[in-house]
């Protein structure tokens, strides 16, 4: 097996000067499936990012976005495509009540369609893909794109980066900046009604957003402090925070050992509102790793937990044999149990494939691990999404047989590595795989491989 240090797909899209649709399959050469929701009839929308063109389009330039709404067998019904001359990535993908779409994202240039100044922007979109507002939020390029989730009263809530004025000399590199976080709050109309900035350390990227039943936040993502002797302010390791609508932040505590994460965290509140489940890459493996390689070689693992919401951990679990593996997102089922999704360079469940293989597995509230499988090709296969219906299927999304060739560089953050193609497919409640479609397209056009 091809061995290869892990290079994270950061949940990233992209955006376009003028929207276009049509109902065709396909998304361009160099492409992901980012994350995924399913609407309550089953079928699901799904956003992910093209270095191509779609419907015969030309590329807008850089990276594109696309989101596609699948029937719930995966066949394609429709898909935006909508990108600047820049590139621009997106984070998070929400459903609200009426079928409406909220795609978060940052960019390099401004976006011309879209309300507002600076390179972070929310845009919604109808159930039948039409856009109906699009703004920019401020802040700048950061390490993940903003994190969104709606609250109670069906307002947004969206958290990011913004520049500090606070900087720190670092070496050869000189002074390099620090960056706040911030929260915006905005009605379904898009009216910015909150703006605040908050720190829990000298600089943050929020990865996710948990709005709890009280109206504070859980904010999950990565930091770094003042004191921290590497070249660059770098987010060395996973927080989860507490944080107040008015930006008091209520307790703060590490999802990996400090120095020890630089992989986005993501989570998901538990049915019984007291817990949060949470997944992440960890290189030296919290908790008790569960397949701990010998020798003992640094590298990642893929980690999961659950945390009260006084932020101490339940408890903590790590696998993947310090090979590369990433827990880039967790649900749970009908039953309570904890849906983990990722990829990684090594054997979890008997039937390695290739440089990366996509994951999915299930756990216990408690921790005991029910089943875990693998798959993918000879080259990277990323699971980036997770989602299940009201029936028990999960729907996986992520990227698909990637070269070196597609890895994308000069983008904060961790390295994009897109696929030469993106899939979706649908698992049983056992892990059973009852289909998977492929989606590819090139230059001239799109097509849907099933």
């Amino acid at each position: 097996m091809v061995r290869a240090f892990v290079v994270f797909l950061v949940f990233v899209l992209i955006v376009a000067f003028a929207f276009a649709q049509a109902p065709v399959a396909g998304v361009g050469p160099g492409s992901t499936a980012v994350g995924l929701v399913v609407r309550l009839d089953g079928s699901v929308v799904v956003a992910g990012i093209t270095q191509g063109s779609q419907f015969g389009r030309p590329s807008q330039g850089g990276l594109d976005a696309f989101i596609a709404w699948l029937t719930p067998d995966g066949e394609l019904d429709r898909v935006v495509q909508f990108g600047t001359e820049g590139d621009e990535r997106v984070g998070s993908l929400v459903l609200d009540e009426q079928g409406n779409v909220y795609v978060a994202g940052d960019s390099t240039v401004q976006l011309p369609f879209a309300t507002g100044s600076g390179l972070q922007f929310v845009v919604k979109l109808a159930a039948d893909g039409e856009l109906l507002w699009a703004r920019q939020l401020g802040g700048s390029e950061s390490y993940a794109p903003p994190a969104i989730a709606l609250d109670g009263a069906g307002n947004l809530i969206a958290l990011g980066v913004i520049l500090s004025d606070r900087e720190k000399l670092y070496g050869r590199v000189g002074w390099q900046p620090f960056y706040d976080a911030y929260i915006a709050v905005l009605t379904p109309d898009g009216e910015l009604v909150g703006n605040l900035v908050f720190a829990i350390d000298a600089t943050q990227a929020p990865t996710d957003v948990l709005p709890l039943p009280d109206g504070t936040l859980v904010v999950l993502g990565l930091k770094s402090s003042e004191s921290f002797t590497g070249s660059s302010p770098e987010l060395a390791h996973g927080f989860a925070a507490r944080v107040g609508l008015d930006g008091t932040v209520l307790g703060q505590a590490n999802v990996t050992y400090p120095g020890d994460g630089t992989m986005p965290v993501r989570g998901f509140l538990l049915g019984d509102g007291e817990r949060i489940a949470v997944t992440t890459g960890s290189g030296m493996g919290i908790g008790e790793p569960e397949d701990k390689p010998e020798p003992f070689h640094y590298s990642y693992y893929a980690a999961l937990g659950v945390l009260g919401l006084d932020l101490e951990p339940v408890w903590m679990k790590a696998f993947g044999k310090a090979s590369g593996y990433v827990g880039t997102d967790i649900t749970a089922d009908i039953d309570g149990d904890l849906v983990l999704v990722g990829y990684g360079n090594g054997d979890v469940a008997g039937e390695p494939q290739g440089a990366s293989d996509v994951f999915l597995g299930t756990y216990t509230a408690d921790g005991e691990r029910l089943w875990l499988v693998q798959y993918g090709t000879p080259e990277f296969d990323l699971g980036n999404g997770v989602a299940i219906s009201g029936d028990g299927t999960i729907y996986v999304v992520g990227s698909w047989d990637g070269g070196w060739e597609n890895f994308v560089y000069g983008l904060p953050g961790v390295v994009l590595e897109l696929g030469t193609s993106w899939f979706i497919a649908a698992h049983a409640p056992d892990g059973e795989m009852l289909w998977m479609r492929i989606y590819t397209a090139t230059d001239e056009g799109s097509s849907g491989k099933p």
